[in-house]
């Protein structure tokens, strides 16, 4: 909901960004209908028009000076040459100043005010219903030298006192191609959400997010969730049960990384903790690692049981490569329990040019266990 004070106090600035509603024949009063995020955005995006048109100046006075140091060292008339050019020089520095004025000035603030209010909305959400939305991502690597698919998701997770944390996944969609960039696909790709009609009926809670991707793109996922009643003492053992994980996580990956220093492996092929199937994220050695096993990871890393028993992690680390085929690959699942014990659940590996298809990944979770997707298919993790 716009804020009709915020609004006001903009009068100024959408006066003076009349190339607004001229460029993109919209009113002014029905610019003023617009969420403030949204008024926000578009005048951003009608200041970095202006921008885009001082840049074409530039680059045309540009290539007037590429072409004549084509002909400077040639030239009789060097010094007239090289006077022309300190001339094109200082235009040319004089367009790069504008550009930049025009940025902070005019488009950067805009652009973060969208971002802020886009944010706030979301806390608000966060705070009234108890929801709140996360934008995840993985790749895949299918081998053979091409490129790495990328898709991407929300991932919706419901907090109301009484009840059991529940998250739940809106559809996954690819926006970029391993074989062709003709079929990349960026309207997928998502940029911001909206929570919208929301209805708690508890244990129900109905609800709506909006999604925003790039180049236009929008689509609306609808969630009917129904949570189950918890206790204090079951939302202590999820916390104990995490912070057991990650620190046995944190043992696995200081061991291996102890391991590949002494062996002189390189930083860039050390292992890594996630979530996504051939997720290429932040390495784990990049992180603080101690001897006491802490690998400074997140519980995002961290996947707990309905009951809260137990918990899985997946290790990814690269343990050969050869040149006729590639780089190899392996995954490990752990499972850890309230008491301290760990085993590991499932395991695959594979190399780039060879057998594909090794990698693990979570497939879910349910009052069954915590599903797991590997090449021979789906499997379910239980506490023992």
């Amino acid at each position: 909901m716009k804020n009709e004070n915020e609004v006001v106090g903009m009068k100024e600035m959408i006066q003076k960004a009349k190339p607004l509603w001229q460029s993109k024949k919209m009113k002014l009063s029905e610019f003023r209908k617009l969420e403030l995020f949204e008024q926000h955005e578009l005048l951003a995006k009608a200041y970095d028009e202006r921008r885009d048109d001082v840049y074409s100046k530039k680059f045309a006075l540009e290539e007037q000076r590429e072409a004549l140091m084509m002909f400077i060292s040639y030239a009789q008339d060097k010094e007239l040459r090289l006077e022309k050019k300190l001339k094109l020089d200082k235009q040319i520095e004089k367009y790069d100043a504008i550009k930049r004025k025009i940025y902070i000035e005019k488009i950067e603030p805009h652009e973060v005010a969208a971002k802020q209010i886009i944010k706030n909305m979301a806390k608000e959400v966060e705070e009234k219903y108890g929801i709140s939305v996360e934008r995840e991502e993985r790749s895949h690597y299918p081998g053979g030298g091409v490129g790495i698919a990328r898709y991407n998701k929300i991932a919706v997770t419901i907090s109301v006192p009484g009840y059991c944390q529940k998250t739940v996944q809106g559809r996954e969609f690819q926006f970029r191609d391993s074989y062709s960039s003709k079929n990349d696909d960026y309207r997928h790709y998502i940029r911001d959400t909206f929570v919208e009609d929301v209805q708690v009926d508890l244990p129900k809670v109905k609800f709506k997010v909006k999604i925003r991707g790039d180049y236009g793109g929008a689509w609306t996922e609808n969630f009917d969730v129904e949570l189950k009643r918890s206790d204090g003492a079951k939302k202590k053992s999820g916390d104990e049960i995490r912070k057991i994980a990650l620190q046995k996580a944190g043992e696995i990956l200081y061991g291996i990384i102890e391991m590949q220093q002494e062996a002189g492996i390189s930083e860039s092929q050390r292992p890594y903790v996630g979530y996504h199937t051939v997720e290429y994220g932040d390495p784990i050695f990049s992180k603080q690692i101690t001897a006491n096993g802490d690998a400074g990871l997140t519980a995002d890393y961290i996947v707990v049981s309905s009951d809260c028993k137990f918990a899985v992690f997946i290790v990814q680390e690269m343990i050969d490569h050869r040149i006729e085929s590639g780089v190899q690959m392996r995954w490990t699942a752990y499972r850890v329990t309230l008491d301290g014990k760990m085993a590991e659940v499932a395991e695959g590996h594979s190399y780039e040019r060879g057998e594909l298809g090794a990698a693990i990944s979570f497939a879910g979770v349910s009052d069954d266990g915590i599903a797991l997707q590997t090449r021979e298919g789906i499997v379910l993790v239980r506490e023992s």
